[in-house]
This record gives structure tokens, C-alpha cells and sequence, in this order.
């Protein structure tokens, strides 16, 4: 809730979950305020084989969040987006 993003100063990190996976996936993440002029700076890529374990986030020099320079004022809200890479 709340309470939890103010207590953590709006940081914070991403975990992503795949319970459907065979095979390792390549992925960015970012985070955004939902405008097409947000200038997104999607971090990764990381490499995982989600059937050996079903949550992967990003290596520990990238994975900490400031969600605040993210935040839509307008909605109080933050975007977070996920790109897939194609497969060698």
C-alpha cells in the first residue's frame, strides 16, 4: 500500500514471475509514468531460465527502483514495462 512506498522513500525492487516457461528467456525492464513522452531507460538485459525457478529480477548493480521519478503526478501511479528479447 502506501504506507509501504512512503516508508521505503519510493524505492524498491522488481521481481518477475513465469510459471509457464520452458527455456530460457531474455528480458529489459523500465519503469515509466504512462506517457508517451517518458523517457524510458529500461534496464537488463538479464538472462533466465524461469523452469528452474519462477521469479528472476536484475542483477544487484542495476536492481534498485527510485519509483518517484517514475510517479504520473496527474494519477499517482508508475508504469512498470517489460520487453522481451527474440531468441538467438
Amino acid at each position: 500500500g502506501s504506507a509501504s512506498f512512503k516508508k521505503s522513500n519510493g524505492t524498491g525492487t522488481i521481481q518477475l514471475k513465469c510459471e509457464a516457461a520452458s527455456g530460457a528467456v531474455s528480458f529489459l525492464i523500465g519503469i515509466s509514468d504512462g506517457t508517451p513522452d517518458f523517457n524510458l531507460k529500461p534496464r537488463g538485459p538479464v538472462t533466465h531460465n524461469f523452469s528452474s525457478h519462477s521469479t528472476c529480477g536484475l542483477p544487484k548493480d542495476q536492481e534498485i527502483w527510485d519509483f518517484n521519478k517514475a510517479v504520473n503526478q496527474a494519477t499517482q501511479t508508475f508504469c512498470v514495462c517489460l520487453d522481451i528479447l527474440k531468441s538467438a
